[in-house]
């Protein structure tokens, strides 16, 4: 009932508070990288950080980090593609020094690029390359007559046409035999190589890349919990005071003078593939206790089968005068004369200055039904209920009708039901 859900994916890791039960639903919608979604959604902060996460030494902040950018496990990427091994025990071997990428780190072709994409003559050749296959940038770098480190890629990137190979969670896993469903050989060459262009040894190395994913699993539980209570936290390294006491409760030692200790109140429940290899060891600095529901693996995948399906349309009745309304539906404008749709003067309501506006709403709803009942159909919900709500922006006041007036109607036709599996 009461309890953190921290789901880890290959690409992020989704956190959300529950109580009694269910999440706090905000309007301001989740929030994704410190960026608020401004959609009606379950409270959520969503962070860089998966079995897929980078793990790479950032030059300009001079350390080593993980994520936020995903990019494929070597570990993955050798399995499917043994070249690409044969290319890094060729690098291995040929001590080359990086400065901004890490050694076992490459590329591979996702898709053409959009016509519309300004591309450098050396990114075309790149894109030529990669045709063939996954390679190292230092493969790339020979094969098109350059250096490594002047292999700039970027926009390529970040336009989806390429996608990136690097050492991540997923090959520490492998490293230590934790996980075997990729090739175990490449991971521990790659190890092998990120410790020694840091002058470590291999299971120290091993021991920062863990320490590093618990740190970041350390701090978005932290910033989750003060944000669902109100206060910010962020990763802003420039506030020592507040880094110096996060340090402190998630890494200090017996000597420390000052002790800080973090403690969470509720239980972390893990869903997600990778996280029964990640999360016990933040949730010790928190003292927290670990639920891992059965089936916690496909979790998200399961929900998003079994999840209701709701399709909503809004649809905006407006008055211009008596002598003019449009509703406008998002499949376009339904056409309204009032003098068609004028009451006969039998029926009852015949000189209501509402009437008109009456009508055209009565209309646009049932256009709303069987628009969202042909929607539901086609993805297969049967069983489903439809709800409408209805807000009237009425101008004046109901002492005087002189200057009151209808002005618009505005109608959420919404249907939520379950899918139909077989």
């Amino acid at each position: 009932d009461n309890g953190l859900v921290l789901d880890m994916g290959g690409t992020t890791t989704d956190i959300a508070v529950l109580r009694q039960g269910r999440p706090r639903l905000d309007s301001e919608g989740a929030k994704v990288g410190g960026w608020r979604t401004r959609v009606n959604a379950a409270e959520a902060n969503t962070f860089g950080l998966g079995g897929d996460s980078r793990i790479h030494y950032d030059y300009k902040r001079k350390k080593t980090v993980v994520g936020p950018r995903r990019c494929w496990p070597v570990s993955v990427i050798c399995r499917d593609y043994p070249s690409y091994l044969v290319e890094l025990k060729h690098i291995f071997n040929a001590k080359i020094a990086m400065i901004v990428n890490d050694l076992p780190e490459g590329y591979f072709l996702l898709r053409e690029p959009s016509p519309h994409l300004e591309i450098t003559e050396k990114q075309r050749r790149v894109l030529q390359v990669l045709k063939e296959g996954p390679h190292t940038i230092v493969e790339i770098a020979r094969k098109i007559k350059t250096t490594p480190n002047f292999l700039n890629v970027n926009s390529l990137l970040e336009h989806g046409v390429i996608g990136m190979i690097g050492f991540t969670p997923t090959d520490v896993l492998h490293a230590e035999g934790e996980y075997t469903i990729g090739s175990v050989e490449a991971a521990e060459l790659a190890a092998k190589m990120m410790a020694e262009s840091r002058g470590m040894s291999v299971d120290d190395f091993l021991a920062l890349s863990r320490s590093l994913v618990t740190d970041k699993l350390c701090r978005t539980i932290a910033e989750s919990s003060m944000d669902y209570q109100g206060f910010a936290f962020s990763e802003v390294e420039e506030d020592k005071t507040k880094e110096t006491f996060f340090q402190k409760a998630i890494w200090g030692g017996d000597d420390e003078i000052l002790r800080v200790n973090y403690e969470l109140s509720i239980p972390i429940i893990g869903i997600g593939a990778p996280i029964k290899a990640w999360l016990a060891p933040a949730a010790e600095k928190y003292g927290a206790k670990i639920i891992f529901p059965p089936h916690n693996d496909v979790a998200n995948a399961v929900g998003a089968a079994a999840g209701k399906v709701m399709t909503l349309y809004r649809i905006k009745v407006e008055n211009h005068d008596q002598g003019s309304i449009s509703i406008f539906t998002p499949w376009g404008k339904i056409p309204y004369r009032v003098m068609d749709n004028a009451p006969d003067e039998e029926e009852e309501g015949y000189g209501d200055p509402d009437e008109p506006m009456l009508r055209a709403i009565e209309i646009a709803t049932e256009a709303g039904k069987t628009r969202v009942r042909e929607e539901m159909d086609a993805q297969g919900v049967k069983n489903y209920d439809i709800l409408v709500e209805r807000k009237d922006v009425i101008t004046g006041n109901g002492y005087n009708e002189s200057v009151r007036m209808h002005i618009e109607t505005l109608l959420d036709i919404a249907a939520v039901g379950r899918p139909q599996w077989r």
